[in-house]
């Protein structure tokens, strides 16, 4: 399993998990709704890159992440002080490993004094 998005995790700005389950939901005629759960789904996890980091600490990053591009499955973990119990209450999120494939690799662009900026954010789907 390769690692080539852990940078993005490493140093993110914000990061969003979505761990709802997917409901079917119909509503009849007189208005009243219906919900039935279909079950769990995998995690999605959207993660915001800081403008500003200089080329040099990227460029062979972001290269690799590129060749991994959004095929490729990965492994992200979750392995500094920032991340504690995110996910599941008590469940620890710490140190915790996910297979992932990224479904949105934002554009980068090269700014004054060689920094990168980034148009949006990465998304990375769990694989189970």
């Amino acid at each position: 399993m390769t690692t080539e998005f852990q940078f993005v995790i490493n140093r993110a700005e914000s990061i969003s998990v979505d761990r709802h389950p997917i409901v079917a939901q119909t509503i009849t005629r007189s208005g009243v709704v219906r919900g039935v759960s279909r079950g769990s789904k995998p995690m999605t996890f959207t993660v915001k890159l800081p403008d500003g980091i200089p080329w040099k600490e990227l460029d062979d990053l972001i290269v690799a992440a590129e060749a991994a591009d959004r095929f490729t499955v990965t492994q992200i973990t979750f392995n500094h002080d920032g991340f504690t119990t995110w996910i599941g209450g008590n469940t620890p999120f710490g140190n915790r490993t996910f297979n992932v494939i990224c479904t949105s690799f934002p554009l980068w662009t090269i700014g004054a004094r060689n920094q990168v900026m980034w148009d949006g954010p990465f998304v990375f789907q769990e694989v189970l």
